[in-house]
């Protein structure tokens, strides 16, 4: 069983709000990728 996708729960309860969250959370993968950190998980693709 893997653990459930937080940053995109935490994304979900600010899109309720109004606010980017997903924008947020793929803005900030996207940030670490382009500098060549691998992530364990695409949180932001799931």
């Amino acid at each position: 069983k893997k653990m459930p996708n937080v940053p995109m729960e935490w994304a979900a309860a600010m899109e309720a709000k109004g606010l980017p969250g997903k924008k947020v959370v793929k803005g900030y993968l996207d940030g670490l990728r382009n500098r060549g950190v691998k992530v364990v998980r695409d949180w932001d693709k799931e």
